[in-house]
């Protein structure tokens, strides 16, 4: 899973990572690139299984990062892949920000609302929320949470209507609650995802999206996905997001 969110001159990279043995970081790098970028203001890893983290060691090695920001990992052999970017950011001379409390970064016009992790043992409970708002346009990424994860950051921050979820756990049948869904009542779904052994996305997560009449696009099915929360207006071709 990898997203790229870019507002006015700035660049902020969501997790970057793939089980498939394609080099996540230069795919993202290309990408960014093609832009008209040449670096990256945030680099933000929302926990460091490597299908979320594994490109992060070819960009900070290959591209100027202002900020690297991710939850504080614990000193335990599940954290050997975060402790190597931690170690590579700290000798290219990059900010190291743990996700210690809630921060908010400004994005020129766009936002960026960072949770703390809800805590538990296993990594993936370890990991930090993201709520990426544009104007009235929010877009919320739950990173690998389960159901727990997503019931307790739900009563625990005060999460808006939101226009996109970025599901969790590439679609497994364990995230994506209703409680979440009834919370946030998003009117689209992305769903990281590729060939897998683990069924994902499963079908009981498709039906619970459907039941709440969210429209779902699979990068599996549709390739990259663009979410551009512009609104031209044709009247006067003033933009109103």
């Amino acid at each position: 899973q990898s997203l790229v969110v870019f507002s006015g001159d700035k660049t902020a990279l969501i997790d970057c990572g793939s089980s498939s043995g394609e080099d996540a970081g230069a795919i993202a790098q290309e990408y960014i690139m093609s832009r008209g970028r040449s670096s990256i203001d945030l680099l933000i890893l929302t926990h460091y299984h490597e299908d979320h983290a594994n490109g992060a060691e070819y960009l900070i090695s290959t591209m100027d990062i202002e900020a690297l920001i991710v939850p504080r990992p614990l000193n335990d052999q599940e954290n050997a892949e975060g402790e190597r970017i931690l170690a590579l950011a700290r000798e290219a001379g990059i900010d190291i920000i743990y996700v210690d409390r809630n921060l908010t970064a400004d994005m020129g016009d766009a936002e960026l609302d960072i949770f703390t992790p809800v805590g538990g043992k296993d990594e993936n409970e370890r990991g930090i929320f993201i709520l990426v708002s544009h104007g009235d346009f929010d877009v919320f990424i739950t990173g690998d949470a389960d159901a727990a994860s997503e019931i307790q950051i739900s009563g625990r921050e005060e999460l808006p209507d939101i226009e996109c979820l970025i599901v969790g756990h590439h679609g497994s049948a364990y995230s994506t609650s209703r409680t979440l869904l009834q919370r946030v009542r998003p009117e689209a779904a992305v769903i990281s995802v590729g060939d897998n052994s683990y069924g994902h996305p499963s079908e009981e997560t498709i039906s619970r999206l459907e039941e709440y009449g969210v429209r779902v696009y699979r990068t599996d099915i549709h390739g990259d996905v663009l979410i551009d929360s512009r609104e031209q207006d044709e009247k006067n071709g003033k933009r109103e997001k």
